[in-house]
C-alpha cells in the first residue's frame, strides 16, 4: 500500500469524525433549543392555568357571603372579609388569610372650620382654597378617619361616652366630662385625668394611663400589683406596674401601659457575666478572685474564671443610678425615647423587646410584635383548633 494511498485513508476518517463530532454539537444545540421554547410554551400554559384559576376563585369569592371580626359564623363556612376568605372554626373563630388588601378604602376628611355645623364649602370657598399656597394649606390642619378599626364607644368627634350623673360607672370604661378624660376603676368610681382632652394633641385615641387618670406618684407605684407582661389577664379597672411602666386594665381586659423603656438589671448582669466568664485567675489569689466578681455577678476560679448572674439581684451603685436622672419617678429608673438619651452599652426593656444602647447612644432593638390579653387569647384558640384537628 503506497504512502499517498494511506495519507488519503486518513483524510477521509479525519474529515469523517469532523463531520460526525459538527453533527452531534449541532444536534445537542438544536435540542436545547427546542427544550427551551417548550419550557416557554409550559411556563405559559401553567400562567394561563393561574390566571383562569384565580378568575374562578374571584368569581367563587364574589359568591361568598361577607363578615367582620365579632359577627356569628357557621362552623366550617366559608365567607369573604375585604380581599381575603375565611372558614369558620372552632368556638365561631375566624381563620383567615393575610393579604394586604389595598383596594379603595372609606375616608372621612373634615375641614376644622366647618366640622361643628357640617356645612359644605359653597363656590366661593371653593375659589378661595384655590388661590391659597402651600403653606397655608397647611395651616389648614384637616382630619382624615378612617371608619374600622376605632373603638366602638368613640363617636365621630373622638370623644367618649359622657361620665354618668348620680350612677355607678362601668370598671374599665373610659368616660368624658367636658374637657377631661376619666377611667372607671375596680370601685365604680371615675378618675380623671389633668390633661385637657380639648386641646388638639390630647385629642388622640388613648394610649397612656395619663390619658385617663392622674399620674402615679412613687408611694402609689410601689404598692401596684406586679404583672409579668402586656398579655397578663386584669380585672378591668385596676391598675398595675410592668417592669417601670404604669398600667390600667379596659373594660375588655387589655392592658393600656407608659411607653417608657426600663433599663433591664437582669440582662445587663447576664452580659457582665458572660464577658468575664473565661479570664485568667489565680486560684491561691482570694483577693484577686473576689476583685473578679460583684454583688450580682458571683464567679469560681478554675484556672479560667466561670461566672453567673444571680437572679433579682440589685447592686448598690444600681440602687442609687434609680434616685438619679433619667426616670420619672424617684424610685423606679426609666428612659423616655422623646426626651433622654440611653445610655450607652445598657439594655433596656420596652414591652416584650429589649434594647440595646451602642456608644452613639441611639437604641439596636429586637422587632417582636407585642399581644395583649385578647389577641394572644386568641392566637391560643387559634393554636388549640389547628392541634385538635391535626392542622
Amino acid at each position: 500500500m503506497s504512502f499517498e494511498y494511506k495519507l488519503h485513508i486518513n483524510y477521509i476518517i479525519f474529515l469523517s469524525i469532523y463531520v460526525l463530532t459538527f453533527y452531534t454539537i449541532y444536534r445537542k444545540v438544536q435540542d436545547y433549543a427546542v427544550s427551551v421554547h417548550l419550557e416557554k410554551i409550559k411556563k405559559l400554559d401553567i400562567l394561563v392555568q393561574s390566571v383562569n384559576e384565580d378568575a374562578n376563585v374571584s368569581a367563587s369569592r364574589s359568591n361568598l357571603p361577607e363578615i367582620s371580626y365579632g359577627m356569628n359564623c357557621v362552623y366550617g363556612k366559608q365567607y369573604k372579609m375585604d380581599c381575603n376568605t375565611c372558614r369558620c372554626g372552632h368556638r365561631n373563630t375566624l381563620l383567615c388569610t393575610k393579604a394586604a388588601c389595598l383596594g379603595p378604602m372609606n375616608f372621612e376628611v373634615i375641614d376644622d372650620d366647618k366640622a361643628d355645623n357640617g356645612d359644605a364649602r359653597n363656590g366661593e370657598a371653593k375659589n378661595e382654597d384655590a388661590t391659597l399656597n402651600g403653606i397655608e394649606r397647611k395651616r389648614r390642619r384637616r382630619k382624615i378617619k378612617r371608619r374600622g378599626n376605632r373603638k366602638t364607644l368613640r363617636n365621630d368627634q373622638g370623644q367618649y361616652p359622657k361620665l354618668p350623673l348620680g350612677s355607678s360607672c362601668i370598671p374599665g370604661r373610659f368616660y368624658q366630662e367636658n374637657c377631661k378624660r376619666c377611667f372607671c376603676n375596680a370601685d365604680r368610681i371615675p378618675i380623671c385625668s389633668i390633661l385637657d382632652a380639648c386641646k388638639e394633641k390630647n385629642r388622640n385615641p388613648v394610649s397612656k394611663p395619663e390619658d385617663v387618670r392622674p399620674p402615679v406618684k412613687d408611694k402609689e407605684f410601689k404598692g401596684l400589683q406586679a404583672l409579668p407582661h402586656s398579655a397578663a389577664p386584669c380585672d378591668p379597672g385596676n391598675t398595675y406596674k410592668i417592669d417601670c411602666n404604669v398600667c390600667i386594665c379596659d373594660e375588655q381586659q387589655n392592658l393600656i401601659c407608659d411607653k417608657m423603656l426600663c433599663i433591664s438589671f437582669s440582662d445587663m448582669h447576664k452580659t457582665e457575666a458572660m464577658k468575664r466568664s473565661g479570664l485568667p485567675c489565680n486560684t491561691n489569689n482570694a483577693i484577686e478572685n473576689e476583685a473578679i466578681q460583684s454583688k450580682c455577678v458571683k464567679c469560681v476560679c478554675n484556672v479560667t474564671t466561670f461566672c453567673q448572674a444571680i437572679e433579682d439581684c440589685v447592686s448598690d451603685s444600681e440602687k442609687a443610678t434609680r434616685t438619679y436622672s433619667g426616670r420619672r419617678n424617684g424610685s423606679r429608673l426609666a428612659f423616655d425615647l422623646d426626651k433622654q438619651k440611653c445610655v450607652p452599652n445598657h439594655i433596656y426593656k420596652d414591652n416584650c423587646n429589649k434594647c440595646y444602647c451602642q456608644q452613639d447612644q441611639t437604641l439596636r432593638c429586637t422587632q417582636k410584635t407585642c399581644l395583649n390579653y385578647n389577641q394572644a387569647t386568641a392566637l391560643q384558640q387559634q393554636q388549640q383548633y389547628l392541634q385538635e384537628h391535626g392542622l
